[in-house]
């Protein structure tokens, strides 16, 4: 029972680590390639939530700390809780749900959701 537990909160870690890596190269390359935007700024945004619009100014620092925050909570769920509920609340902004919503929402199937679920599936 012990080495099955083990087992499991392994891949449940390997899991969490690969969620942040994969989300995080998603998004960047849907700043960078698809909105027009830079991946230091899509971080800075993430910051944002945390920091306020400051977090625009701090350069690669605030860009860091939206790294660490997205790779420590997101995922395709956490990623419709925050923006559904979490950034609106923070912003009193309603959430705009257009193409690159869709998109952000889709996206999160093949390249984040897909991975979890093949390193959490049993062997």
């Amino acid at each position: 029972m012990t080495s099955m537990s083990g087992d499991w909160l392994s891949r449940l870690l390997i899991a969490a680590l690969v969620t942040g890596v994969t989300d995080g190269l998603f998004s960047s390359a849907l700043a960078a390639l698809a909105y027009g935007s830079t991946v230091t700024r899509l971080w800075q945004g993430v910051a944002s939530t945390l920091l306020g619009a400051s977090a625009f100014e701090g350069g690669m620092r605030t860009a860091a700390i939206g790294v660490l925050t997205a790779a420590a909570i997101y995922g395709p769920v956490i990623w419709l809780v925050m923006s559904m509920a979490v950034v609106p609340a923070l912003t009193h902004r309603s959430p705009a749900i257009n193409l690159r919503w869709w998109v952000q929402f889709f996206g999160h199937i093949p390249f984040v959701a897909l991975p979890i679920a093949g390193l959490l599936a049993p062997r």
